[in-house]
Protein backbone atom coordinates (compact mmCIF):
# COMPACT_ATOMS: atom_id res chain seq x y z
CA UNK A 1 0.00 0.00 0.00
CA UNK A 2 2.51 2.38 0.72
CA UNK A 3 4.42 1.23 -2.38
CA UNK A 4 1.55 2.25 -4.31
CA UNK A 5 0.74 5.58 -2.62
CA UNK A 6 4.66 6.60 -3.04
CA UNK A 7 4.58 5.71 -6.94
CA UNK A 8 1.21 7.88 -7.29
CA UNK A 9 2.95 10.77 -5.57
CA UNK A 10 6.29 10.76 -7.63
CA UNK A 11 3.54 10.58 -10.75
CA UNK A 12 1.57 13.58 -9.08
CA UNK A 13 4.56 15.82 -8.63
CA UNK A 14 5.95 15.00 -12.16
CA UNK A 15 3.10 15.58 -13.94
CA UNK A 16 3.27 18.79 -12.04
CA UNK A 17 6.44 19.69 -13.66
CA UNK A 18 5.82 18.47 -16.33
CA UNK A 19 2.52 20.71 -16.74
CA UNK A 20 5.06 23.61 -15.51
CA UNK A 21 7.27 23.08 -18.19
CA UNK A 22 4.64 22.89 -20.66
CA UNK A 23 3.02 26.05 -19.50
CA UNK A 24 6.38 28.24 -19.94
CA UNK A 25 7.07 26.72 -23.21
CA UNK A 26 3.16 28.08 -24.07
CA UNK A 27 4.39 31.40 -22.49
CA UNK A 28 8.21 31.40 -24.18
CA UNK A 29 6.32 30.99 -27.90
CA UNK A 30 4.12 33.67 -26.85
CA UNK A 31 6.70 36.03 -26.36
CA UNK A 32 8.65 34.96 -29.20
CA UNK A 33 5.08 35.81 -31.91
CA UNK A 34 5.22 39.00 -29.82
CA UNK A 35 8.93 40.04 -30.99
CA UNK A 36 8.99 38.78 -34.50
CA UNK A 37 5.65 40.72 -34.89
CA UNK A 38 7.92 43.85 -33.19
CA UNK A 39 10.91 42.76 -35.46
CA UNK A 40 8.25 42.81 -38.61
CA UNK A 41 6.83 46.38 -37.09
CA UNK A 42 10.24 47.90 -37.66
CA UNK A 43 11.23 46.46 -40.45
CA UNK A 44 7.83 47.72 -41.90
CA UNK A 45 8.19 51.45 -41.25
CA UNK A 46 9.20 53.75 -43.57
CA UNK A 47 11.86 55.63 -41.42
CA UNK A 48 14.90 54.12 -42.60
CA UNK A 49 17.07 53.78 -39.15
CA UNK A 50 13.76 52.30 -37.82
CA UNK A 51 14.09 49.67 -40.29
CA UNK A 52 17.60 49.27 -39.59
CA UNK A 53 17.08 48.87 -36.46
CA UNK A 54 14.78 45.96 -37.37
CA UNK A 55 17.55 44.26 -39.74
CA UNK A 56 19.97 44.44 -36.60
CA UNK A 57 17.70 42.76 -34.27
CA UNK A 58 16.13 40.19 -36.86
CA UNK A 59 19.55 39.31 -38.69
CA UNK A 60 19.36 35.53 -39.84
CA UNK A 61 21.79 32.82 -38.72
CA UNK A 62 25.24 33.79 -40.55
CA UNK A 63 28.14 31.33 -40.51
CA UNK A 64 31.25 31.54 -38.81
CA UNK A 65 33.64 34.08 -40.23
CA UNK A 66 36.42 31.81 -40.85
CA UNK A 67 33.86 29.48 -41.76
CA UNK A 68 32.85 31.16 -44.90
CA UNK A 69 34.04 29.66 -48.46
CA UNK A 70 33.98 30.72 -51.87
CA UNK A 71 31.33 28.31 -52.51
CA UNK A 72 29.15 29.59 -49.55
CA UNK A 73 25.73 30.32 -50.85
CA UNK A 74 23.38 32.41 -48.83
CA UNK A 75 19.52 30.71 -48.05
CA UNK A 76 16.41 32.85 -48.81
CA UNK A 77 16.65 34.41 -45.44
CA UNK A 78 20.10 35.77 -45.79
CA UNK A 79 19.38 37.00 -49.37
CA UNK A 80 16.37 38.92 -48.07
CA UNK A 81 18.76 40.53 -45.40
CA UNK A 82 21.00 41.38 -48.12
CA UNK A 83 18.67 42.77 -50.19
CA UNK A 84 17.06 44.76 -47.53
CA UNK A 85 20.49 46.48 -47.09
CA UNK A 86 20.84 47.26 -50.43
CA UNK A 87 17.75 49.01 -50.89
CA UNK A 88 18.60 51.14 -47.62
CA UNK A 89 21.71 51.71 -49.56
CA UNK A 90 20.33 53.62 -52.54
CA UNK A 91 18.46 56.34 -50.59
CA UNK A 92 19.97 59.76 -50.19
CA UNK A 93 18.74 60.62 -46.90
CA UNK A 94 20.52 58.40 -44.37
CA UNK A 95 21.44 59.65 -41.38
CA UNK A 96 24.88 59.06 -40.29
CA UNK A 97 23.65 55.98 -37.62
CA UNK A 98 21.93 54.20 -39.80
CA UNK A 99 25.14 54.08 -42.75
CA UNK A 100 27.01 52.89 -39.83
CA UNK A 101 24.90 50.31 -38.53
CA UNK A 102 24.33 49.12 -42.58
CA UNK A 103 28.21 49.20 -42.90
CA UNK A 104 28.64 46.93 -39.57
CA UNK A 105 26.25 44.17 -40.68
CA UNK A 106 27.60 44.74 -44.28
CA UNK A 107 31.57 43.98 -43.25
CA UNK A 108 30.33 40.03 -42.19
CA UNK A 109 32.71 37.76 -44.40
CA UNK A 110 28.86 36.11 -45.53
CA UNK A 111 27.44 38.83 -47.21
CA UNK A 112 30.29 41.85 -47.93
CA UNK A 113 30.78 41.09 -51.41
CA UNK A 114 26.56 40.75 -51.57
CA UNK A 115 26.47 44.41 -49.94
CA UNK A 116 26.29 47.73 -51.49
CA UNK A 117 29.44 47.95 -49.18
CA UNK A 118 31.61 51.02 -50.96
CA UNK A 119 28.50 52.41 -51.96
CA UNK A 120 27.87 53.07 -48.62
CA UNK A 121 31.31 54.36 -47.72
CA UNK A 122 31.03 56.89 -50.13
CA UNK A 123 28.02 58.35 -49.13
CA UNK A 124 29.29 58.34 -45.29
CA UNK A 125 31.98 60.54 -46.50
CA UNK A 126 29.74 62.37 -49.06
CA UNK A 127 27.33 63.62 -46.50
CA UNK A 128 29.10 63.84 -43.33
CA UNK A 129 32.58 64.54 -43.89
CA UNK A 130 32.94 66.10 -40.51
CA UNK A 131 32.61 63.29 -38.75
CA UNK A 132 35.47 60.81 -37.45
CA UNK A 133 33.38 57.98 -37.85
CA UNK A 134 33.56 58.26 -41.54
CA UNK A 135 36.86 57.19 -41.25
CA UNK A 136 37.12 54.59 -39.50
CA UNK A 137 35.89 51.87 -42.96
CA UNK A 138 38.91 53.24 -45.46
CA UNK A 139 41.16 53.03 -42.98
CA UNK A 140 40.55 49.86 -41.94
CA UNK A 141 40.52 48.74 -45.82
CA UNK A 142 43.88 50.55 -46.53
CA UNK A 143 45.40 49.37 -43.47
CA UNK A 144 44.53 45.73 -44.46
CA UNK A 145 45.71 45.88 -48.27
CA UNK A 146 48.79 47.23 -46.54
CA UNK A 147 48.71 50.65 -48.17
CA UNK A 148 51.14 52.94 -46.01
CA UNK A 149 50.20 55.78 -48.63
CA UNK A 150 46.62 55.62 -48.36
CA UNK A 151 46.79 54.64 -44.61
CA UNK A 152 49.10 58.17 -43.93
CA UNK A 153 46.83 60.20 -45.98
CA UNK A 154 43.72 59.32 -44.22
CA UNK A 155 44.98 59.54 -40.77
CA UNK A 156 46.28 62.80 -41.86
CA UNK A 157 42.35 64.02 -42.92
CA UNK A 158 41.21 62.81 -39.88
CA UNK A 159 42.87 65.62 -38.14
CA UNK A 160 39.76 68.29 -39.77
CA UNK A 161 36.59 65.91 -38.41
CA UNK A 162 34.82 68.30 -36.24
CA UNK A 163 32.80 65.88 -34.45
CA UNK A 164 32.20 62.11 -33.27
CA UNK A 165 28.60 60.86 -33.71
CA UNK A 166 27.43 58.85 -30.72
CA UNK A 167 26.29 55.43 -32.03
CA UNK A 168 25.06 54.19 -28.19
CA UNK A 169 22.15 56.21 -28.57
CA UNK A 170 18.89 55.30 -29.70
CA UNK A 171 16.87 57.86 -31.77
CA UNK A 172 13.85 59.17 -30.53
CA UNK A 173 11.61 57.91 -33.40
CA UNK A 174 12.70 54.10 -32.69
CA UNK A 175 11.85 55.00 -29.13
CA UNK A 176 8.50 56.08 -30.31
CA UNK A 177 8.01 52.89 -32.36
CA UNK A 178 8.44 50.43 -29.83
CA UNK A 179 6.39 52.37 -27.40
CA UNK A 180 3.15 52.39 -29.69
CA UNK A 181 3.57 48.70 -30.53
CA UNK A 182 4.30 47.95 -26.91
CA UNK A 183 1.07 49.94 -25.78
CA UNK A 184 -1.24 48.55 -28.78
CA UNK A 185 0.43 44.49 -28.02
CA UNK A 186 0.87 44.30 -24.10
CA UNK A 187 2.47 41.35 -23.18
CA UNK A 188 0.39 39.44 -20.34
CA UNK A 189 1.33 39.49 -16.54
CA UNK A 190 2.23 35.97 -17.05
CA UNK A 191 4.44 36.27 -20.31
CA UNK A 192 6.21 39.20 -18.70
CA UNK A 193 7.12 37.19 -15.55
CA UNK A 194 8.86 34.81 -17.27
CA UNK A 195 10.91 37.58 -19.31
CA UNK A 196 11.84 40.06 -16.21
CA UNK A 197 12.43 37.49 -13.97
CA UNK A 198 15.30 38.41 -11.52
CA UNK A 199 15.07 41.79 -13.21
CA UNK A 200 11.77 43.13 -11.66
CA UNK A 201 10.54 42.43 -8.51
CA UNK A 202 6.96 41.57 -9.93
CA UNK A 203 4.69 41.54 -6.62
CA UNK A 204 0.87 41.64 -6.51
CA UNK A 205 1.32 45.41 -5.54
CA UNK A 206 2.95 46.06 -8.95
CA UNK A 207 0.16 47.40 -11.74
CA UNK A 208 0.57 45.99 -15.62
CA UNK A 209 1.00 49.11 -16.43
CA UNK A 210 4.13 49.54 -14.52
CA UNK A 211 5.50 46.07 -15.27
CA UNK A 212 5.30 46.78 -19.16
CA UNK A 213 6.78 50.18 -19.02
CA UNK A 214 9.46 48.81 -16.70
CA UNK A 215 9.67 46.42 -19.63
CA UNK A 216 9.84 48.96 -22.93
CA UNK A 217 13.09 50.09 -20.73
CA UNK A 218 14.57 46.90 -20.51
CA UNK A 219 13.88 46.70 -23.96
CA UNK A 220 15.55 49.72 -24.91
CA UNK A 221 18.81 48.63 -22.69
CA UNK A 222 18.58 45.63 -24.69
CA UNK A 223 19.28 46.90 -27.85
CA UNK A 224 21.72 50.06 -26.54
CA UNK A 225 23.68 46.78 -25.77
CA UNK A 226 23.74 45.08 -28.65
CA UNK A 227 25.16 48.22 -30.76
CA UNK A 228 28.19 48.23 -32.71
CA UNK A 229 31.18 50.28 -31.78
CA UNK A 230 33.59 51.74 -34.24
CA UNK A 231 36.46 50.07 -35.23
CA UNK A 232 39.20 51.65 -33.15
CA UNK A 233 41.72 48.70 -33.28
CA UNK A 234 42.79 49.04 -36.83
CA UNK A 235 43.80 52.80 -35.20
CA UNK A 236 45.44 51.97 -32.15
CA UNK A 237 47.88 49.17 -33.79
CA UNK A 238 48.97 51.91 -36.69
CA UNK A 239 49.51 54.90 -34.26
CA UNK A 240 51.66 52.70 -32.54
CA UNK A 241 53.99 51.85 -34.68
CA UNK A 242 57.26 53.57 -35.46
CA UNK A 243 56.18 55.02 -39.19
CA UNK A 244 53.42 56.55 -37.97
CA UNK A 245 53.19 60.16 -37.83
CA UNK A 246 52.62 61.65 -34.34
CA UNK A 247 51.20 64.86 -34.62
CA UNK A 248 48.36 63.08 -36.47
CA UNK A 249 47.92 60.44 -34.15
CA UNK A 250 47.91 62.88 -31.34
CA UNK A 251 45.71 65.12 -32.91
CA UNK A 252 42.43 62.45 -33.86
CA UNK A 253 43.14 61.21 -30.12
CA UNK A 254 42.24 65.03 -28.92
CA UNK A 255 39.28 64.72 -31.07
CA UNK A 256 37.78 61.47 -29.42
CA UNK A 257 39.01 62.43 -25.86
CA UNK A 258 37.08 66.37 -26.47
CA UNK A 259 34.15 65.70 -28.92
CA UNK A 260 33.31 62.06 -27.79
CA UNK A 261 30.59 61.58 -26.01
CA UNK A 262 30.50 57.73 -24.89
CA UNK A 263 33.34 56.38 -22.60
CA UNK A 264 34.72 53.91 -24.88
CA UNK A 265 35.86 56.48 -27.62
CA UNK A 266 37.03 58.49 -24.91
CA UNK A 267 39.09 55.98 -23.10
CA UNK A 268 39.96 54.92 -26.86
CA UNK A 269 41.42 58.62 -27.25
CA UNK A 270 43.63 58.75 -24.10
CA UNK A 271 45.04 55.11 -24.99
CA UNK A 272 45.39 56.35 -28.42
CA UNK A 273 47.27 59.75 -27.21
CA UNK A 274 49.71 57.41 -25.19
CA UNK A 275 50.06 55.26 -28.21
CA UNK A 276 51.20 57.86 -29.96
CA UNK A 277 53.56 59.39 -27.53
CA UNK A 278 55.49 56.13 -26.51
CA UNK A 279 57.27 56.23 -29.99
CA UNK A 280 58.39 59.56 -30.03
CA UNK A 281 60.87 61.12 -27.96
CA UNK A 282 58.79 63.86 -25.90
CA UNK A 283 59.30 62.08 -22.55
CA UNK A 284 57.15 65.02 -20.85
CA UNK A 285 54.18 64.91 -23.04
CA UNK A 286 53.64 60.99 -22.70
CA UNK A 287 53.93 61.78 -19.13
CA UNK A 288 50.96 64.22 -19.41
CA UNK A 289 49.37 62.05 -21.80
CA UNK A 290 49.07 59.00 -19.09
CA UNK A 291 48.53 61.30 -16.85
CA UNK A 292 45.15 62.43 -17.76
CA UNK A 293 44.39 58.81 -18.60
CA UNK A 294 44.71 57.65 -15.43
CA UNK A 295 42.61 60.41 -14.52
CA UNK A 296 39.96 59.94 -16.38
CA UNK A 297 39.66 56.32 -16.13
CA UNK A 298 39.59 56.78 -12.64
CA UNK A 299 37.36 58.91 -12.63
CA UNK A 300 34.92 57.12 -14.21
CA UNK A 301 35.41 53.93 -12.52
CA UNK A 302 34.77 55.72 -9.49
CA UNK A 303 31.21 57.16 -10.72
CA UNK A 304 30.66 53.67 -11.95
CA UNK A 305 31.89 51.92 -8.59
CA UNK A 306 29.28 54.76 -6.51
CA UNK A 307 26.45 53.52 -9.02
CA UNK A 308 27.12 49.93 -8.00
CA UNK A 309 27.58 50.77 -4.28
CA UNK A 310 24.09 53.08 -3.89
CA UNK A 311 22.41 51.00 -5.57
CA UNK A 312 19.85 49.14 -3.05
CA UNK A 313 17.15 47.36 -4.71
CA UNK A 314 16.90 49.41 -7.64
CA UNK A 315 15.01 48.53 -10.53
CA UNK A 316 13.43 49.76 -13.63
CA UNK A 317 10.29 49.94 -11.81
CA UNK A 318 11.69 53.51 -10.70
CA UNK A 319 10.55 55.08 -13.80
CA UNK A 320 12.68 58.34 -12.80
CA UNK A 321 15.83 56.07 -12.63
CA UNK A 322 15.05 54.09 -16.25
CA UNK A 323 14.86 57.36 -18.20
CA UNK A 324 18.38 59.01 -16.91
CA UNK A 325 19.82 56.01 -18.87
CA UNK A 326 18.16 57.47 -21.84
CA UNK A 327 18.82 60.91 -21.66
CA UNK A 328 20.84 62.53 -24.61
CA UNK A 329 23.58 63.75 -22.19
CA UNK A 330 27.61 62.71 -22.49
CA UNK A 331 27.46 58.91 -21.50
CA UNK A 332 30.07 59.79 -18.28
CA UNK A 333 27.33 62.40 -16.75
CA UNK A 334 24.19 59.54 -17.29
CA UNK A 335 26.20 57.68 -14.95
CA UNK A 336 27.09 59.89 -12.74
CA UNK A 337 23.53 61.33 -12.94
CA UNK A 338 21.79 57.88 -12.07
CA UNK A 339 24.87 57.26 -9.15
CA UNK A 340 23.51 60.83 -7.66
CA UNK A 341 20.12 60.20 -7.82
CA UNK A 342 20.62 56.97 -6.46
CA UNK A 343 22.62 58.47 -3.77
CA UNK A 344 19.89 61.20 -2.72
CA UNK A 345 16.89 58.11 -2.72
CA UNK A 346 19.25 56.17 -0.36
CA UNK A 347 19.29 59.15 1.94
CA UNK A 348 15.81 59.90 1.79
CA UNK A 349 15.47 55.79 2.88
CA UNK A 350 17.79 55.66 5.39
CA UNK A 351 20.31 53.99 3.88
CA UNK A 352 23.99 54.89 5.78
CA UNK A 353 26.35 53.15 3.75
CA UNK A 354 26.34 55.55 0.78
CA UNK A 355 28.88 57.12 -1.30
CA UNK A 356 28.45 60.99 -2.55
CA UNK A 357 29.76 60.75 -6.42
CA UNK A 358 30.71 64.18 -6.17
CA UNK A 359 33.80 62.65 -4.13
CA UNK A 360 34.76 61.32 -7.01
CA UNK A 361 36.15 64.88 -8.83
Amino acid sequence: MTKKLNTLLLALIFSGLSLAQDDNDRLNLVYQQWEDSLHRTLLNHPHPYVQTIGLSLSSPELPLRHAVDKNFKRNDAQQNYVDHINQLAKLDTLNPETIFLLLSMCSHDAIRDACHHQSLVNKYQQLYPDDLNTYFEPFYQAMNNNDAAMAEYLIKNMRDAKYVTDMTLLHEVVKSVIKDYMDNNPLSRSVLRIQLDGLVDMDDSVSNKDINQAFYYIKLSGIKMAMPIPGYKTLLDYCSSDASPTPACVQVADILIKQSKDIISQLIGHRLKVNSYENSNETDLLIKAEFEGDSFRNNYECIRDTLSKNNHQVDYLDVTYAKIWFTQNNELQRIKSAAQYLYQKGLTAGYTDLKNPDECE
